[in-house]
């Protein structure tokens, strides 16, 4: 997630010295930042269970990622 690229960016190699990262995130039931959070969270989940599951699993995790996208666009199936 996002978050984690900050953090990472933050800490170089070589890196002696303590570091504060502070995150300001408004969330709210219909923000675009929970928007954006969920399927950043969606995706990791997916990229995890394409090297977990079945061909099966994939195919129907693929369906479900496209039925997803229409309907966020507006589309019917």
């Amino acid at each position: 997630m996002l978050e984690r690229q900050a953090l990472d960016r933050v800490h170089r190699i070589g890196q002696t010295r303590n570091v504060l990262a502070i995150c300001y995130v408004v969330i709210g039931p219909a923000s675009i930042e929970e928007y954006i959070r969920r399927k950043q969270t969606w995706k990791l989940n997916l990229l995890s269970a394409s090297f977990n599951e079945s061909t099966t699993g994939r195919a129907t995790a693929v369906k479900g990622m496209l039925e997803d996208l229409r309907n966020t666009l507006g589309q019917s199936s």
